[in-house]
């Protein structure tokens, strides 16, 4: 019998992301409220979700030793985001002029759709190398 379910992965993943996005709208919602600039708040937000998250889908999603090499790699595929979450942040708050207690959430929501629409497009065309011409010279 194997050590865990492979179905139950997804599961695990899930739960860890709903986690992170509790942790990231908490940052955003409550520095709002103290006053902190949009920047500040989404490295602020980005820093502990995904530090949170790094740590949990090592040791739970993934059932992995965390190391320093995995988490440098986990954060910078991370940051990608930072400055999508940061223009729609920029939309609904400044923009349509929404509170963050709906802003935060809503941009939570976009960036779910982001991180699976970048996943996949991954997924599909491969490696980073690949898409920038450097596969074809690596496999020379």
């Amino acid at each position: 019998m194997p050590r865990y379910a492979p179905g139950l992965k997804q599961v695990r993943y899930m739960f860890v992301g709903g986690i992170c996005a509790l942790i990231n709208n908490a940052v955003l919602i409550g520095g709002d409220w103290l006053g902190f600039g949009y920047v500040v708040l989404a490295v602020a937000g980005f820093s502990a979700a995904s530090s949170t998250g790094y740590l949990l889908h090592s040791l739970f999603t993934f059932r992995r030793k965390p190391g320093w090499a995995g988490y440098f790699g986990f954060m910078g595929g991370a940051a990608l985001g930072i400055p999508v979450s940061l223009l729609i942040l920029t939309i609904f708050r400044s923009g349509l002029e929404w509170p963050m207690w709906i802003a935060a959430p809503g941009m939570t929501g976009v960036m779910i759709i982001y991180h699976y629409c970048n996943a996949g497009l991954m997924v599909r065309l491969g490696s980073p190398a690949r898409l920038v011409g450097l596969h074809a010279e690596a496999s020379e």
